[in-house]
This record gives structure tokens, sequence and C-alpha cells, in this order.
């Protein structure tokens, strides 16, 4: 009987072991998985930062697209009097 107690002995101390190396994976793992966490957290800022950022870039590119296309409107109606302008001249000088 003594030996069986001893064998058990010997088992609850192996077990014991096992689960310190599990608990100091178990730590080492969530420690692992803290810091994915703060590196998602900050990647997941980042981008929202940058969607920000690309939603401002547009609109401001939207405005010069328009502001550029009644630049051209602008223009036509410049050169246009000028062609006029020429035309008036030639017709004076005839």
């Amino acid at each position: 009987q003594k030996q069986a107690l001893s064998s058990q002995d010997e088992q609850i101390e192996e077990l014991g072991r096992a689960v310190r190396n599990t608990k100091h994976v178990a730590l080492a793992i969530n420690e692992e998985v803290d810091l994915h966490q703060h590196l998602l957290d900050d990647l997941d800022s980042a981008v929202d930062h940058t969607e920000s950022y690309m939603k401002f870039a547009r609109r401001k590119l939207e405005q010069v697209s328009r502001k550029s296309g009644s630049c051209k409107y602008i223009l036509i109606m410049i050169l246009l009097v000028v062609i006029l302008a020429v035309v008036i001249m030639m017709a004076k000088m005839v």
C-alpha cells in the first residue's frame, strides 16, 4: 500500500508539473494575444485615419474637377470673344 501511495504521489507531482507548464504556456499565449490585439487596434485606427483622409482628398479632387470644368468653359468663352474681335476688326478693314 505504501508503494501505491508513493506511485500516486509521483503521478500527482508529475500532473502538478504539467499543470504549471500548461499555465506558463497559457500566460505566454495570453500576452501574445494582448500584443496582437494592441497591434490590430493600432492598425484599425490607422485604417480609419487613412479612410478619412482619402474621403477628404476625393472631395477636394471633385471640387477641383468641377472648377476646372468651369474654367474650361470660361476659356472657351474668352477664345470666342477674341475670335469675334478678330472677325470684327477684319470686317472693318475691308
